[in-house]
């Protein structure tokens, strides 16, 4: 199975253009459930292609911002 390829590959693009983002943000983005997107990266977080910090905010529990892995560097191509 391609972990990079269809809805993974998507979040794994969005990653890359803005670096950290959260999982509500992906659902939105991508117009899937807010479970579907948590379940999906939480297969890539097993696989090692993205990590988590959890954010602070003013109001309510923290939320987990997610972003690349050191391991997902090989997956873009580099230019130049």
């Amino acid at each position: 199975m391609d972990l990079t390829a269809g809805t993974r590959g998507e979040i794994l693009k969005l990653l890359k253009q803005r670096l950290q983002v959260t999982a509500p943000e992906l659902s939105r983005e991508l117009g899937l459930a807010p479970n579907a997107i948590r379940s999906h990266l939480g297969i890539l977080e097993q696989a090692g292609f993205v990590e988590h910090r959890w954010l602070k905010q003013r109001r309510g529990r923290p939320v987990k911002a997610y972003r690349l892995a050191p391991r997902s560097e090989g997956l873009f191509p580099r230019c130049g």
